[in-house]
């Protein structure tokens, strides 16, 4: 058992398929390639661009920056200093590999997908630049960028959509990673957002695959969270936070619900993913017959 107690109002959702998947950077985390390779968290990320400038006095602020958790400055820091170095090849191919893994090592999906996919979701949102999702439904969802102007239309069809809602490695110099590229998300991504705000007031989103202190779920939270809604408004699934008055912050800030599993056991993730698939699939097949 994984510890971790589902919310009937979450498990109705599922079932009705009246819910939203949003998946970060700890899902992908999950997956390695053939050599054993795993992607990096966004903190793995900044560290392996911080080390590609050559300015000593330029990288120690980058890497203090990111020992602070100062991740969204460390990663304007980055940018600015090797667009200085003349440096921008070398970010965005340390970016691509980084995420999909080498050319011919590429990452592989693990099982934290499958148990994702057997919730059976129709509209899947991600801040991850990867195409691991697309490889693991295998491209059995309609993708859409930030500036899609479609997104709505698939949704009011039926059709399983995903979204890249900071970019993918397919147009990597539109990826969003820095302050200047969330502004620009905002500007450029606006009819998404407008298509997500309407989701969270109608559906239950469930976040899995961030922690608390994750700048890119914080920013879109920020955006589309409502204070003040009920505590079982939507949910996310993460690590215990070191503070556990974190948890009610999120309720109070966002309206998001926080259900965790012990830190360092990334394994409970898979196994509440799958008890709460088998929660929904028997309310979905009802009470058996006399």
């Amino acid at each position: 058992m994984s510890g971790v107690a589902w919310p009937p109002t979450l498990v109705e959702r599922v079932a009705a398929n009246q819910w939203v998947l949003f998946i970060g950077s700890g899902v992908s985390a999950s997956c390695t390639s053939a050599s054993g390779h795993q992607p990096p968290t966004w903190q793995g990320l900044l560290t392996e661009l911080a080390d590609l400038i050559a300015s000593d006095e330029d990288q120690a602020v980058a890497k203090k920056l990111i020992a602070n958790r100062e991740f969204l400055p460390a990663a304007d820091h980055i940018r600015y200093a090797l667009d200085a170095e003349s440096n921008l090849s070398g970010y965005w191919k340390t970016i691509r590999q980084a995420v999909d893994g080498p050319t011919g090592n590429r990452f592989e999906p693990s099982r934290l997908f499958q148990a994702l996919l057997d919730l059976e979701p129709k509209v899947v949102f991600t801040t991850n630049y990867d195409k691991l999702f697309e490889v693991a439904s295998k491209s059995g969802f309609a993708a859409h960028s930030y500036t899609s102007e479609d997104l709505g239309h698939d949704i009011r069809l039926g059709e399983p959509v995903l979204v890249k809602l900071h970019g993918s490695t397919d147009q990597i110099k539109d990826i969003v990673l820095t302050r200047t590229d969330y502004a620009q998300l905002m500007r450029r991504g606006r009819e998404v957002y407008e298509t997500l705000r309407a989701l969270s007031l109608t559906s239950t989103i469930l976040f899995v695959g961030y922690s608390l202190d994750d700048p890119d779920v914080q920013l879109v939270l920020q955006a589309v969270g409502r204070t003040g809604m009920s505590p079982e408004a939507h949910f996310m699934l993460a690590a215990e936070p070191e503070s556990g008055a974190r948890i009610p912050v999120f309720k109070e800030s966002y309206g998001v619900s926080v259900l965790t599993y012990p830190a360092g056991q990334h394994e409970k993730a898979e196994e509440a993913l799958r008890e709460l698939g088998d929660l929904a699939l028997g309310l979905r097949a009802g009470p058996l017959a006399p």
